[in-house]
């Protein structure tokens, strides 16, 4: 099992958990959770390749963190949870989901 959780399986684990919160506030304050949390995970992840996978003959880095990757996941983090803000007033499940 790796060391670190990568933190787009955050976002999709919330993707699974989002269809059975209520309607409401407490969906709402979930999806401003999740990219603070990710945001969090991003920050803490240490420098390197740390998820490498070796595949038909092939190194891939299924994970790889330096300072321009952690920039990038934490804009994506921000996007996200600036989104959800913005979509506080939606209670259509389909339209959070997306």
């Amino acid at each position: 099992m790796p060391e670190v959780f990568p933190p787009a399986y955050l976002f999709f684990a919330a993707a699974l958990i989002l269809p059975f919160l209520p309607q409401g506030r407490l969906r709402g304050a979930f999806l401003l959770i999740v990219p603070l949390v990710a945001g969090w995970l991003i920050w803490t992840l240490p420098d390197g390749n740390l998820m490498p996978l070796r595949f038909m003959g092939l190194d891939l880095e299924l994970l790889r963190v330096d300072k321009l990757a952690r920039a990038f996941g934490l804009i994506f983090a921000l996007a996200a949870f600036l989104g959800n803000l913005y979509a506080w007033h939606i209670r259509d499940s389909v339209q959070q989901l997306a």
